[in-house]
């Protein structure tokens, strides 16, 4: 309405983080680390020094083979230099935010 105040940021700020929480504890049986671990991580891991799991290597190549995002994330640990976990927590989180912006915006 016009004349009314708007939100302060910091409120919206708020609502975004208690957003991140509640969406990372209701995550619907989805657990960071179970399924990251046993595929896409060792994918990434394996982009970043082929030598890696040598008696794995030939299943980790075959599920792999079609995914474009392990060389892109390898890139992007050469190029800055920061962890996979690291790069990892940032992407949730910047999904999340990206997902409470939406939220804030359509509602």
């Amino acid at each position: 309405m016009i004349g009314e105040p708007r939100w302060p940021a910091a409120t919206w700020v708020a609502g975004g983080v208690l957003f991140i929480l509640l969406a990372t504890a209701n995550g619907a049986g989805y657990r960071y680390g179970v399924s990251d671990q046993a595929f896409y991580i060792p994918v990434v891991t394996r982009s970043l020094q082929p030598a890696a799991f040598p008696r794995d290597g030939a299943t980790i190549d075959a599920e792999g083979r079609l995914m474009v995002l392990d060389e892109i994330l390898a890139a992007g640990i050469r190029a800055t230099g920061v962890s996979l976990e690291t790069l990892y927590l940032g992407g949730y989180v910047a999904s999340m935010a990206l997902l409470w912006t939406a939220l804030v915006l359509i509602g």
